[in-house]
């Protein structure tokens, strides 16, 4: 919360919420995609060896991607708060 802040006031003070929150959303997928491979190693020979990238999503439904929605929602919000 507080590197967030920091971002947000002092790194990106010039900068719109929506390249903070670009800056921010590029890190988190560098490092959540990384945890992935290294939790399941096969994950990532699966697309090299022409898989199907939908497999990712497996098991998602419809309320899956409502929370989604939500917590996407969510972060936008809580983005323009944190701004000012």
């Amino acid at each position: 919360g507080v590197y967030n802040e920091w971002l947000y006031k002092f790194v990106g003070k010039a900068d719109s919420v929506h390249a903070c929150n670009i800056r921010l959303y590029t890190m988190g997928i560098i490092f959540n995609l990384g945890a992935h491979l290294l939790s399941d190693p096969g994950a990532g020979l699966t697309l090299l060896k022409g898989g199907s990238v939908f497999s990712f999503f497996e098991g998602y439904n419809r309320y899956v991607w409502g929370l989604v929605a939500t917590y996407a929602s969510m972060g936008l919000l809580l983005a323009q708060v944190m701004k000012w």
